[in-house]
């Protein structure tokens, strides 16, 4: 796929693809998701991006930031229903 398609320049993709480098921004993620047919939303939290409106919850709100904080020490148990109370659709893990 040509960089331009993704308004980035060929050097930067070439880092991408070769894991080396900064992710790519939310628009960047977002057009790649359309190019590739793919579910944005998944490869934004591949690329570990989080929704403004998560950050504004948590400055706003210390319980939400405190269960932020506290989610990845939860076990695996505990986390099944976190996603189940949440309605998140578990998918496959990607290698």
């Amino acid at each position: 796929m040509p960089a331009a398609d993704l308004g980035i320049d060929f050097t930067y993709l070439s880092k991408l693809e070769n894991d080396r480098g900064e992710p790519p921004g939310e628009r960047t993620v977002r057009r790649l998701a359309e190019i590739l047919k793919d579910d944005s939303e998944e490869l934004l939290a591949l690329a570990g991006k989080i929704p403004p409106e998560l950050r504004e919850r948590a400055s706003e709100d210390t319980d939400f930031a405190m269960l932020l904080r506290t989610l990845p020490k939860l076990p695996d148990e505990q986390m099944e229903k976190v996603y189940r109370a949440a309605g998140v659709q578990r998918r496959k893990r990607r290698p």
